[in-house]
């Protein structure tokens, strides 16, 4: 006896392409501070996000192999910071909020990043 699988439908419909995501998503007046944005999938995002408007800021333990990864970016900054290491983190943050002192701000947590 074979019982027949009811089939799952998605009802929000196709999932989106690449690119599609932020595409009607203006971002030109924002930046995005996102960590692994020098390899794999953060390359990607960073290339989203640019391409949304923003500026990005890549935090990074190896400057030279960030570099190269992000080599002819426009609008991308790479910064030192070490996850693992608490120090770095409240330097790069204490240098971070001093470049944005006096702005308003507003901050939408994204997967391993943060617009502001």
């Amino acid at each position: 006896m074979s019982t027949k699988k009811p089939s799952v439908q998605a009802s929000a419909g196709p999932l989106p392409l690449k690119g599609d995501i932020l595409v009607s998503i203006d971002l030109a007046a924002r930046v995005a501070i996102l960590s692994g944005g020098y390899s794999g999938i953060g390359v990607e995002t960073v290339k989203a996000l640019r391409s949304a408007g923003a500026s990005v800021i890549v935090p990074a333990p190896h400057h030279e192999n960030t570099v190269t990864a992000l080599t002819g970016f426009d609008r991308v900054e790479i910064e030192w910071m070490d996850l693992l290491d608490a120090a770095s983190i409240d330097t790069f943050a204490e240098k971070f909020l001093a470049s944005v002192a006096g702005r308003t701000t507003k901050s939408c947590r994204l997967p391993r990043g943060l617009l502001v």
